[in-house]
């Protein structure tokens, strides 16, 4: 069982370096956008679980956001002010003003398509796994 974990673990490491061309993985939003899974103007959304205690008193703007970019650094607007964002930087906004919840350790493990029970970071995993070029 743990040998076989190893073994998928490796091919999807070779896999990612492959498809980013060096060491590093695939950005959340290209490998999204590649299956089809968002384009510009999708709406996003902060995951439940990283929403502050007074989440419900506060305006549901403040945790909403649409994908604007697809390449660049500043690639969500956020729905509470229009203006363009990173997501860390708009993560480190609702945290600092808001209380946003650090649930996980990549930034989009904090946020999901609307709607979604997984968070985007999750499912680009997820389809990273499932590529065929994986296997």
């Amino acid at each position: 069982e743990a040998s076989e974990y190893q073994v998928k673990s490796r091919q999807k490491d070779e896999v990612v370096r492959h498809m980013a061309g060096g060491g590093r993985r695939e950005l959340t939003l290209s490998v999204l956008a590649r299956a089809g899974r968002i384009q510009l103007g999708t709406q996003v959304e902060v995951m439940p679980a990283a929403l502050p205690d007074d989440a419900k008193q506060l305006d549901s703007r403040i945790f909403r956001a649409a994908v604007v970019d697809l390449d660049g650094r500043e690639s969500l607007q956020w729905s509470f002010d229009g203006n363009r964002y990173s997501a860390s930087g708009l993560n480190r906004i609702i945290r600092e003003r808001y209380g946003l919840r650090r649930i996980a350790s990549k930034t989009f493990g904090h946020w999901r398509i609307v709607g979604d029970g997984i968070s985007m970071w999750e499912l680009s995993e997820r389809l990273l796994e499932e590529s065929p070029d994986s296997k």
